[in-house]
C-alpha cells in the first residue's frame, strides 16, 4: 500500500507497517496516525461488507474491491424492483405471479450479501489489490440515492392501496383473510362499469370502507324478484363465484324494487347475496364516493388465494 504524507512523499509500506494504525515519513520524519489520514485499512472486513451489502445491494462490493459487480447490482436493483411490480399486479398466474418476485428479489438480497462478504474475504489473496472506495460519505450519498430510486418506482404503483376484506359479503370472490389490491386511478379518465368489483365510502357514514360488486349504473331500472336480479328488464346470473346458498325467500332481501337509479349513482351488490349489507339496504352510492377498483388478491395465508385475479 502506498502511503503519501503530509509533505507530499510517497511510501510504500510494507506488509507489517500495513497493519500498524501509525507511521513515520522516512522522509520529513511527521507520524501520522494511517486511518486519521484517510488511508484504507489493509484488508477489507467481511462483516462491514455484509452490513453495507445490507443497506443496499452493490455497496459491499465497492467496499470491498469488485466494483464493477458493485456497479452492475446497483444497476440491477432498479430493474428487478420494476419487473416484480409488474409481474404482480398484471401477470394472472396465481401465486406465481406474487410469490416469484418475492423470491427473486430475496435471492437477489441474500446473493448480494454472501457475494461481498467472499470478495471481502479473498482480497488479501490476489497479488494486485483491487481499488477500493472508502470515502465515508460515498456510501449513504449511495444508500439514500437507492432509497430514492425505489421511491420513485413505488411512486409510479402510487395509485395501487391495499384492503383486508374481513366479512364474507363477497364470498367466494373475495374471502375473509383476503388482502385486495385496490387501483384508484382505474376511473380517472372513465366511469364505472356493471360488474366491476369497486372500493368506495359508505353512503350511510361517508368513512366505512367497502368492496362489492356495480350491477347497475345512473339511468338503470333494476328489480330483485325472489333471488333473481333484474336490469333494465334483463335477467342478470350471479357471479360463477358468488353465493346464492339459502333456499328460502326473505322479502327484506330478495325482492327488491323496480327501482331507477339516480344519474351519478351505482347500484352495488355482495356476490354473496344472502349475506351482504349493500346498496339493498343503504341505497345507491354516488360517483363522488367512490375509491376505486379491486384487482387483485396480493395476500391470504391460504396459498391458492395469492395472487387472484378479482373479476
Amino acid at each position: 500500500m502506498d502511503y503519501k504524507c503530509s509533505c507530499g512523499k510517497t511510501t510504500t509500506l510494507d506488509a507489517h507497517e500495513e497493519l500498524t494504525t501509525e507511521f513515520k515519513c522516512p522522509q520529513c520524519g511527521i507520524t501520522s496516525k494511517l486511518n486519521q489520514r484517510g488511508n484504507p485499512n489493509p484488508h477489507p472486513k467481511p462483516w462491514i461488507a455484509a452490513l453495507l451489502a445490507v443497506l443496499s445491494p452493490g455497496l459491499g462490493h465497492f467496499y470491498s474491491g469488485n466494483i464493477k459487480i458493485g456497479v452492475t447490482l446497483i444497476g440491477i436493483s432498479p430493474v428487478l424492483a420494476f419487473a416484480s411490480l409488474l409481474l404482480s399486479f398484471y401477470w394472472d398466474a396465481p401465486p406465481f405471479n406474487m410469490v416469484v418476485p418475492l423470491l427473486a428479489g430475496l435471492a437477489y438480497f441474500i446473493f448480494s450479501i454472501f457475494s461481498a462478504v467472499k470478495v471481502a474475504k479473498t482480497y488479501h489473496t490476489l497479488d494486485e489489490k483491487p481499488k477500493r472506495i472508502t470515502s465515508f460519505l460515498f456510501y449513504p450519498v449511495i444508500a439514500v440515492g437507492g432509497a430514492l430510486m425505489g421511491l420513485l418506482i413505488a411512486s409510479i404503483f402510487d395509485n395501487f392501496e391495499t384492503y383486508n376484506v374481513p366479512s364474507v359479503s363477497m364470498a367466494d370472490t373475495i374471502v375473509i383473510g383476503d388482502k385486495v389490491i385496490c387501483d384508484e386511478s382505474a376511473y380517472d379518465d372513465s366511469d364505472p362499469q356493471r360488474g366491476d368489483l369497486m372500493v368506495f365510502f359508505s353512503p350511510s357514514d361517508k368513512t366505512t370502507k367497502y368492496i362489492k360488486r356495480c350491477v347497475a349504473v345512473g339511468g338503470d331500472f333494476i328489480q330483485i324478484d325472489k333471488k333473481n336480479l333484474f336490469v333494465n328488464g334483463r335477467q342478470v346470473a350471479l357471479p360463477p363465484t358468488g353465493l346464492h346458498r339459502d333456499p328460502d325467500v326473505d322479502p327484506r332481501r330478495d325482492d327488491f324494487g323496480p327501482y331507477q337509479v339516480p344519474a351519478g349513482s351505482y347500484f352495488m351488490l355482495g356476490d354473496n347475496r344472502d349475506d351482504s349489507y349493500d346498496s339493498r339496504y343503504f341505497g345507491p352510492v354516488d360517483r363522488r364516493l367512490i375509491i376505486g377498483k379491486a384487482v387483485r388478491v396480493w395476500f391470504n395465508f391460504k396459498l391458492g388465494r395469492i395472487g387472484v385475479p378479482l373479476k
